[in-house]
C-alpha cells in the first residue's frame, strides 16, 4: 500500500486517501487489507449499474414518472380530508437515482428566492449553495429533502 502521492490510496469511488500506512497500526491495516476486497466489489456493482443506468435514460425518466404519481396521490389524500396543499410546493429530488452519493437534507430548500422553483438543489438556499461548492452537486450526488414540500403554513408568509 506505499507510495510516494500522498494522495494514492483508492479507497472508493472518486475517493483517494493517503497512504493507509502513515496513520494505522498493522492490526487495523490487516482489517483495512480484509475488507478492500468487498469495497472494490461495491464500485464494480456500482459501475455496472451506473452503465446500465446509462443506456436506460438513466433511470431519472420512470423516477420523475413515479413522483408525479406521488404528487397526485398525495394532494388527492389531503383533498379527501378536507385539505388542498398545492402540488406545485411538491418538490423533486435533484440528481440521479444513480448517483454515488445521496444526501438526505432536512429542509433547507423550503427557503430559497423562489418558492415555486420545481428545484431541491436551488442555489439561492445558503445551505444548499455551500453542498455545492464544496462538490455535492446535482451532478455528482442525490440531493433530497426530508419533507418534500415548500410552502407556507400555519400564517407563514412568503
Amino acid at each position: 500500500m506505499e507510495s510516494s502521492n500522498p494522495y494514492s490510496f483508492h479507497l472508493f469511488g472518486d475517493l483517494w486517501l493517503e497512504d493507509p500506512v502513515l496513520h494505522l497500526n498493522e492490526n487495523d491495516l490487516a482489517k483495512l487489507e480484509h475488507v478492500m476486497p468487498y469495497l472494490h466489489q461495491l464500485e464494480t456493482e456500482f459501475k455496472a449499474r451506473l452503465a446500465k443506468a446509462s443506456r436506460d435514460n438513466d433511470g431519472n425518466e420512470s423516477f420523475r414518472d413515479r413522483f408525479d404519481l406521488m404528487v397526485k396521490a398525495e394532494t388527492t389524500a389531503w383533498k379527501h380530508y378536507g385539505t388542498v396543499r398545492e402540488a406545485t410546493f411538491l418538490i423533486p429530488p435533484s440528481g440521479s437515482l444513480y448517483s454515488p452519493v445521496a444526501c438526505h437534507l432536512h429542509c433547507p430548500s423550503f427557503t430559497v428566492i423562489d418558492p415555486y422553483s420545481q428545484e431541491t438543489a436551488d442555489e439561492s438556499n445558503v445551505c444548499i449553495k455551500q453542498l455545492i461548492d464544496i462538490g455535492f452537486s446535482p451532478d455528482r450526488c442525490l440531493l433530497y429533502d426530508h419533507l418534500s414540500r415548500r410552502e407556507a403554513l400555519d400564517g407563514f408568509q412568503f
